[in-house]
């Protein structure tokens, strides 16, 4: 009832011609009301306007693709006339109608200063249109431009919302009182890290880092000295250089869209290290994570000092790369993904054009606040570790299609022959032999993507037709799963090969036609799977491959096919490294460790 009253109102408000307070006016529907107190106009602090605080809708809120939160379309550059005294003024256009409470602001430089571009019209309509007038104070010929540095934002101050029809607020992130609607891109400092932090990430002697990333509780040794898993133990734990500078962390908030459905905008998250070297000209490295089951454990969140344990020895994935790579001077990003860190979509598993967009708009972010410091961006470069060693291979195939150079990629475990991979653990799995190590539970590749394809491509009910009736529930809650890491592992354990299940086999987790191959092979989901494969398009660019000889879940018969594609188009340019008792994780560390000297190597041919 009430939003019916709310656009009733609004729309006799438009057919009337009302346009919204003019900046520095009391609209004259709020005036004489009580208990609205008064907060300045930002650009002329002896004007007020009144404040009131509107009903919000809960943090909890989450948005679905089917009812998602109106989003950012597009916007446009803040233009005036630089010779007169004539309004400068700019547009917001949303994925829906939207409706306006007191005075949302754009914060801009006008002149080299800071200036609020004040909403001037638009509610009810998807296009917003915000306004500033120019003062005496201004300097004749000011340019007005977006600054990155400040937040490409809309910022809801002093009581101002923006909601659609139905009364959530557009698709925001909170920031102390206020709330912020991202445009383009908004960079929030919230760690400096130091060199000797960093060596700590990387020190096997740390039990929190490295030593806990790589040690074995059923030996308490490190995985490759457990006696009882003769396989592993000729792996070489590498060493890393010691740090040459500390970091400046910064989480990132920017405005993507989803190609899958239709370009629907969208926010996303993710994070940015810059070296504290003071340095005009640095390397990029864009990296792309691995699995991960919960929001908190994303990129973005990796060096929150107030994680829980769990979430914390969880999210250490991006903090050895931050050291090893920016602790030698290049500047590291690292998107979460959509439905992922601070994103309200579903969690995005493997589905390649949304992946390719979200490190795609990041890049693009990433490079405009380099340049608005005055940082020239040096060669680019990409890396990823078991599905981020896929989506890596994916932004590859994106980057060169437009034209955009990469100077090197590295991935480790990688599964970019994904039909492949799936096909594998499901018709040709491995058991323990004293040479060579089984399969773990392989489970939650068949979940998230059946799920993620559901969402991602439209496709409703395709989860509940390929996993079986008795572990669909399950597997919806793990897929759905909001909280930490506590308590989701065991959600895992009872669907097969979990013991939890009473099954020892991982099919046995699907619907029985799919235990078919013929049937598995011309299945909508089969399709899905191949769709987001990334191996046989024509790399322009270096890729090293690290794939450990011992991986618990990629063996190498499955991960060499990428280098012997590409060996086809480009003999020379795709090298496979096998890592002698690389454990899945192994491998990653030792990955790491060499490809960031072999992209210094690459830097300095340039």
């Amino acid at each position: 009832m009430r939003s019916l009253v709310v656009f009733a109102f609004l729309s006799v408000a438009m057919m009337v011609g009302w346009a919204g307070p003019k900046p520095g006016q009391v609209p004259t529907v709020l005036a004489g009301r009580p208990n609205i107190r008064p907060v300045v106009d930002p650009n002329n602090p002896g004007t007020q306007v009144p404040r009131k605080k509107p009903r919000v809708p809960g943090d909890e809120f989450r948005w679905t693709t089917n009812a998602p939160g109106a989003g950012v379309r597009s916007f446009t550059q803040p233009t005036g006339h630089p010779n007169g005294r004539g309004p400068v003024s700019m547009q917001v256009e949303f994925s829906q109608p939207v409706f306006v409470v007191r005075m949302p602001v754009i914060p801009f430089l006008f002149g080299g200063q800071p200036r609020y571009l004040l909403y001037r019209s638009g509610a009810g309509t998807s296009t917003l249109q915000f306004e500033y007038q120019p003062t005496e104070a201004d300097p004749q010929g000011a340019v007005a431009a977006l600054d990155p540095m400040m937040g490409q934002i809309v910022r809801l101050a002093g009581g101002a919302i923006i909601t659609d029809i139905s009364g959530n607020v557009v698709q925001s992130i909170v920031d102390g009182a206020d709330r912020l609607v991202v445009l383009g891109s908004y960079f929030k400092h919230y760690r400096t890290v130091v060199a000797g932090e960093l060596d700590e990430v990387l020190d096997l002697r740390n039990p929190k880092e490295l030593g806990s990333f790589l040690y074995d509780p059923s030996s308490q040794t490190p995985y490759y000295q457990n006696p009882k898993k003769p396989y592993f133990t000729n792996y070489v734990p590498p060493t890393f250089k010691p740090s040459a500078n500390g970091v400046e962390v910064y989480k990132v908030y920017y405005n993507s869209s989803i190609p899958s459905l239709g370009g629907r905008p969208t926010l996303a998250s993710g994070l940015m290290a810059i070296p504290d070297t003071g340095a005009a000209r640095m390397d990029l490295l864009s990296y792309q994570h691995g699995t991960i089951f919960s929001k908190r454990v994303a990129p973005s969140k990796c060096f929150d000092v107030d994680a829980a344990p769990l979430d914390q020895a969880w999210s250490y994935e991006t903090r050895p790369i931050v050291a090893a790579a920016g602790g030698q001077g290049m500047v590291v990003i690292a998107a979460d993904y959509f439905g992922l860190g601070d994103s309200m979509e579903p969690h995005g598993y493997t589905p390649k054009s949304p992946h390719q967009q979200a490190c795609l708009d990041l890049l693009m972010a990433a490079e405009g606040y380099l340049a608005a410091r005055g940082i020239e961006r040096g060669g680019l470069y990409l890396s990823g570790w078991s599905q981020g060693a896929l989506v890596a291979m994916q932004f590859l195939e994106k980057l060169e299609s437009l034209g955009i150079k990469v100077d090197g990629t590295g991935t480790m475990a990688s599964p970019a022959a994904t039909y492949l991979m799936a096909t594998r653990g499901l018709f040709r799995p491995r058991s323990e032999t004293p040479t060579e190590t089984g399969d773990l539970n392989l489970n939650f590749m068949y979940v998230l993507t059946a799920f993620s394809y559901e969402n991602y491509y439209n496709r409703p009910g395709l989860a509940k037709s390929v996993i079986a009736p008795e572990y669909y529930e399950t597997a919806r809650r793990i897929y759905e799963w909001s909280d930490g890491m506590a308590g989701i592992l065991e959600l895992f354990d009872q669907i097969p090969p979990g013991s939890g299940s009473g099954k020892s086999s991982l099919i046995e987790m699907l619907r029985p036609e799919y235990r078919d191959p013929s049937y598995f092979s011309g299945s909508d989901f089969a399709n899905f799977v191949r769709h987001v494969s990334a191996y046989d398009f024509v790399a322009k660019s270096p890729v090293r491959s690290w794939n450990g000889d011992q991986d618990e879940f990629f063996p190498p018969y499955v991960t060499v096919i990428p280098a012997q594609v590409q060996d086809i188009w480009s003999p020379g340019l795709s090298t496979y490294i096998p890592v002698p008792g690389g454990s899945h994780r192994g491998t990653f560390m030792r990955g790491i460790a060499d490809q960031v000297d072999w992209f210094r190597f690459l830097s300095n041919q340039h």
